[in-house]
């Protein structure tokens, strides 16, 4: 088997790369960008993985046999015993949505393809990253990707093209770079969690591997090399946030770093390998793998248990304990005994262990995705919550392409009536939109008239206004004015549509953001020939509509304004659900409180539209379609009606809700 001179600062490294994750998945103060350690993680593993196999292929002991026994003896053991973990808990705290989802998960860990999965649910309405137990597997995928293509590649390079080996990773890495950044503006999430746009960072490891860069002769270049390196890992820890635009580019500089930490660890006497080869960083360092494994789960079922769903400063400091425990425990009694054959298994048993074992993954996977998650572990009035949260479809069940023009027609679609070939309305709106077209459906259909839909979560149906939403990027964001800019040639180039609908959440733009349960949901809005902050939100929301209202009405067009369903601030049925689930105290009591709101409140959040609305109100062609009956009576509005819940959260109806809204829909096509 082959041999690499041990390095403590590269164990040291290690701990370097697992803490500040650690630290930013539980929230700590100061470490924002924590998730850099991921990167550095990739880095190390180019270099040590390559190091091994270019000793081999140059000695020509390389056997792809002995290459994946190794990964299996240094991935499966630890990861088979927090699988088993994770599945039993989930069984116990899983709403049935989500434990159908974790079943998909275990599928995607049993195949590495994780991060395929987790880039495929990167969507608006999908469950929250931190209810997910199996998210962290994602880097796992993307390094063992890469490896079943990078032995063989190398292999080719040393048999037939020896010479061109360091050209070769050079120009991949490089194209694997230039495309991580050309793509992230577009699609972050794909640069994130996809193995073409991650490669160079394990490249930059390989490279090093090969000797490109000569080591330091003095050991005080090595000491500024190395400790420069250690701030350029640092201190993005520190700075990155949420809303750096990562990997990219963003991403080289803690990557540089750690090739820059590794390299000067080749000169003895270096400062920054003394430091990492501390007692406490090598051993943080040797557990890294396994702390890795353990701290994400910890931290999701820590937030299903806690009272608040929220990871507080005490459960913080509890989390990181037990992370650090577990990590210890599981590299000492799980990762050590399995090293290699002299703790008695031999390859064989391994591979035949991996297999069985997969076997198993897949076939519980599967088992929980067909049974739909096991609702009948809920208890009957937990189970009414967690069907909520399966009722929700924010698209349309039929949506036919519609043969528009080319320049607008891209991602519109055609609703109602089949029989009725000329689209003659057009819905448009924000992800309200999205779910409330079940119940404009309906109407339509009775009416025999079919029209095009658009809706773009978090985005207002207003011409000529640009919004900033702190959770959506850049590239989100602006895609927000160019669908209203398009949705305006739309309707004034189709003569047949006559009527428009306006549907959106009105008060979460005029307001600057969400309510109780998504307060912490900002955006800001404004006029799009006027600088941003010119006006406050309401008056750029008011006059948003009555300008859009003009410009509709001018063409002829029947207008449309559907005043928002009431907010019902705390309710989440996903979370009073898990509450029932959990059986934490007062959940009935708490359930009973968080779903209902006053008038008064609904009528405090609404107040600019209301505004509107009396503006509005006696203009000829524009209807005020208002739902509030069906949810309030005289003074609250509610989201549990008769035992029956009516919302998904606390804005969003479900999708049997949105269909019963039906009559309060007929006039959008009354003559």
């Amino acid at each position: 088997m082959a041999t690499l001179q041990y390095r403590a600062d590269v164990d040291g490294l290690r701990a370097v790369a697992v803490l500040p994750v650690l630290f930013f998945h539980v929230g700590l103060p100061g470490t924002s960008g924590g998730y850099v350690g991921v990167d550095v993680f990739f880095v190390i593993s180019g270099f040590l993985i390559t190091s091994i196999l270019h000793q081999e292929m140059l000695g020509r002991r390389f056997s792809i046999v002995r290459f994946y026994e190794r990964r299996v003896r240094r991935l499966w053991p630890a990861l088979v015993v927090v699988i088993a973990a994770s599945i039993l808990l989930s069984y116990f705290l899983l709403l049935p949505s989500l434990l159908k989802d974790f079943g998909q998960s275990l599928v995607a860990v049993t195949v590495f393809a994780s991060n395929v999965l987790f880039f495929g649910e990167a969507g608006y309405f999908d469950g929250p990253a931190e209810l997910k137990p199996l998210l962290h597997t994602w880097s796992l995928a993307v390094e063992e990707q890469f490896y079943v293509f990078f032995p063989p590649f190398l292999w080719l390079l040393h048999r037939f093209a020896k010479r061109a080996i360091a050209g070769a990773l050079v120009v991949v890495c490089v194209l694997s770079l230039v495309a991580s950044v050309v793509v992230l503006e577009r699609h972050q999430s794909a640069v994130f969690y996809l193995l073409p746009f991650r490669a160079w960072e394990m490249l930059f490891g390989s490279l090093l591997a090969i000797g490109i860069i000569p080591a330091f002769r003095d050991a005080r270049i090595a000491s500024v090399s190395g400790l420069a390196g250690l701030a350029m890992i640092l201190v993005p820890v520190a700075v990155y946030d949420s809303s750096t635009p990562f990997p990219g580019l963003m991403a080289v500089v803690p990557c540089l770093g750690t090739a820059m930490i590794i390299h000067a660890g080749m000169t003895p006497g270096g400062w920054a390998a003394k430091v990492l080869s501390l007692s406490p960083m090598v051993f943080v360092g040797k557990i890294s793998y396994s702390l890795y494994l353990w701290h994400w789960p910890l931290i999701v079922f820590g937030r299903y248990l806690a009272p608040s769903g929220e990871v507080d400063l005490p459960l913080a400091a509890g989390l990181v304990v037990a992370s650090l425990a577990m990590g210890a425990l599981s590299w000492r009694y799980v990762e050590a005994p399995f090293r290699d054959a002299k703790g008695g298994f031999s390859a064989r048993t391994m591979f035949v262990g991996a297999a069985v074992v997969s076997a198993a993954w897949l076939g519980i996977g599967v088992a929980l995705h067909v049974t739909n998650g096991l609702p009948n572990r809920l208890s009957p009035e937990a189970r009414r919550l967690a069907a909520a949260v399966d009722d929700f479809q924010p698209e349309p069940d039929a949506c036919r392409s519609w043969a528009g023009p080319n320049d607008v027609a891209e991602g519109l679609c055609v609703v109602g009536a089949p029989e009725a070939t000329t689209p003659s309305y057009f819905l448009w709106g924000d992800s309200h939109a999205g779910i409330l077209v079940h119940g404009f459906d309906v109407v339509a259909k009775e009416a025999g008239r079919s029209g095009l839909y658009s809706n773009l979560a978090g985005c207002p149906p207003l011409a000529g206004v640009a919004k900033d939403e702190s959770v959506a990027d850049a590239a989100v964001d602006a895609r927000c004015a160019e669908t209203n800019a398009r949705v305006m040639r739309v309707i004034e180039s189709v003569d047949a549509i006559d009527t428009v609908i306006l549907v959106s959440r009105w008060a979460y733009y005029a307001n600057g953001g969400g309510v109780g349960s998504d307060e912490h949901h900002t955006v800001d809005v404004w006029r799009t020939d006027e600088e941003r902050g010119t006006r406050p939100n309401p008056a750029v929301v008011e006059d948003g509509i009555l300008q859009t209202v003009a410009r509709l009405r001018a063409l002829g067009k029947r207008v449309v304004l559907l005043r928002q369903v009431p907010e019902i601030d705390d309710y989440q049925a996903s979370s009073l659900a898990q509450a029932l689930l959990v059986g934490s105290d007062g959940a009935s009591e708490r359930m009973e409180r968080r779903s209902k709101v006053t008038r008064a409140r609904v009528a405090e959040r609404q107040a600019s539209f209301e505004r509107v609305a009396a503006t509005l109100a006696n203009r000829e062609g524009v209807v005020i379609l208002d739902p509030s009956d069906f949810f309030c009576d005289a003074s609250e509005c509610h989201a549990i009606r008769e035992g029956r819940p009516l919302y998904f959260d606390n804005n969003h109806v479900t999708t049997s809700t949105s269909r019963d809204l039906a009559p309060f829909f007929a006039a959008t096509f009354a003559d």
